[in-house]
């Protein structure tokens, strides 16, 4: 997520970049933590309107971060990325293109088992894995119940 377009040679300033999947615009509100060589905590950082995260470059020394915040809409990524500075300058090999894709809606429709006609009102309960309730909803009049999704659960088929 280190963008070579924004990285000038002698710059003091380094900059991290987060997209769409679908559309390539730049994510606003993604906040990234940084980590030190020694793997304490070097600074966090946050995307502007333009998806683009600036802060002082760091000393030399290879360096890693991840998300630890998704931008409202968007799954946050888990994976761990690292950068390297040389001399002042980032690494060739710091460069990757990572990006976020949005969230799923899950639509769910209660329909009688007999005669398939659709229900309104139907309450809706969606358990976690260890049983504990994540989402309750009712039916509309469309007899539909759309869930955002959030990245901190999912549904599984068993």
């Amino acid at each position: 997520m280190t963008d070579p377009s924004q990285q000038s040679p002698g710059s003091d300033k380094m900059y991290l970049f987060k997209t769409d999947a679908a559309t390539g615009q730049g994510i606003k509100g993604v906040k990234f933590t940084i980590y030190r060589p020694n793997g304490s905590l070097y600074l966090t950082v946050n995307t502007g309107e333009d998806g683009y995260a600036e802060f002082d470059m760091p000393e030399n020394g290879t360096y890693t971060y991840k998300e630890t915040k998704s931008a409202p809409g968007y799954l946050a990524t888990d994976h761990t990325y690292t950068f390297t500075i040389k001399n002042g300058e980032v690494a060739e090999n710091s460069i990757v293109s990572v990006v976020n894709y949005r969230s799923p809606e899950v639509i769910i429709q209660k329909a009688d088992a007999e005669t398939m006609e659709k229900l309104a009102g139907a309450e809706l309960e969606i358990r976690g894995e260890a049983g504990e309730p994540v989402f309750k909803g009712i039916t509309d009049k469309k007899w539909n119940h759309f869930i955002p999704t959030d990245p901190f659960w999912s549904i599984h088929d068993s």
